[in-house]
């Protein structure tokens, strides 16, 4: 029948039971779960495999031996997993299984891992956010110098904060959206939390820009009024 359906010429005098090749049809999409954490992508998960059988006489021991080391899983509610499976072993007399190991251990050394990971990512990310702001304040330290008494003249004269530091405000939101993009083009995407992430920088450097521009102005004012050179 499977000739007939792709259009080649029948074989006559071939029976079903004289087939020893069998096909099983699976419907499309479906997804099965493994167990080995190498396999499967993130979520073990594999979708529309291909499964091949082969009869046990074109099989060599060794090979079946090698698949039942590293990929024959089984469920043992007992606490004794090994003890429960030696009588097979001993059966066989496959002596080169001499352990087993959890699943659930190694799924707990994996999150034991990522917990890791993700402890030195957070401190390194506390380290930049501390030199980013530490490299801002220089910043806003130093343009002020360098404007002192035009923006203490504007602050007198009732400027708003964005009239007296336009340039230092765009300065602030070109870096954060090109360090953005730098990170983008890095991954290859723009995942939301990146606009999030590029946000928050900004209103935190916005917020050290306002108290320490307004620290500055009211410490060097007294020197403006009284006819001072900053």
């Amino acid at each position: 029948m499977f000739n007939e359906e792709i259009g080649e010429p029948l074989v006559e005098g071939i029976t079903v039971e004289d087939l020893t090749v069998h096909i099983i049809y699976t419907e499309e999409g479906q997804s099965y779960f493994s167990f080995n954490r190498f396999h499967g992508g993130q979520t073990n998960t594999f979708y529309d495999p291909i499964a091949m059988i082969l009869p046990a006489a074109s099989v060599d021991s060794s090979f079946a031996a090698s698949l039942v080391t590293t990929s024959l899983y089984f469920y043992d509610s007992s606490g004794q997993a090994f003890e429960t499976i030696l009588p097979t072993i001993l059966e066989s007399e496959m002596v080169e299984i001499n352990r087993i190991i959890s699943v659930y251990d190694e799924a707990n050394q994996e999150i034991i891992l990522l917990q890791q990971r993700l402890f030195y990512q957070l401190i390194e990310v506390i380290l930049i956010i501390t030199f980013s702001l530490l490299m801002l304040s220089l910043f806003i330290w130093a343009y002020y110098q360098t404007n002192s008494y035009q923006l203490n003249l504007k602050y007198l004269f009732g400027y708003s904060f964005w009239e007296r530091h336009q340039t230092l405000i765009l300065t602030t939101l070109f870096s954060n959206l090109i360090a953005g993009g730098f990170i983008i083009f890095i991954l290859d995407a723009a995942p939301s939390a990146i606009w999030w992430f590029i946000g928050g920088a900004f209103l935190i450097d916005l917020m050290m820009t306002k108290l320490l521009s307004d620290y500055l102005s009211k410490k060097s004012v007294v020197q403006v009024l009284k006819g001072g050179v900053l």
